[in-house]
């Protein structure tokens, strides 16, 4: 090797995450008690329950019930909960 010659250090990455399965529209369902929840709503609760916890889904549900839009759902659980 000469001198001043860079080396690549080949790193182990780590294999491709799997996808985070995503949550059934009845189970998005079932935590809203009201049925308030619009097919609209169910929809995008369960693209967003991809990265996210079902307690977080439960959560925005219970508040998007209560007339709460999903962003401000979105972020009053971000702050009590997180992801």
């Amino acid at each position: 090797m000469a001198y001043g010659m860079i080396t690549k250090i080949k790193k182990d990455l780590p294999r491709k995450l799997k996808r985070k399965a995503m949550l059934n529209k009845t189970s998005i369902k079932s935590y809203d008690k009201n049925n308030k929840l619009t097919p609209a709503m169910i929809l995008k609760l369960q693209e967003h329950s991809k990265h996210h916890t079902a307690s977080h889904i439960r959560m925005m549900v219970r508040m998007m019930g209560s007339s709460t839009s999903f962003n401000q759902a979105h972020k009053e659980t971000m702050k009590k909960m997180g992801k």
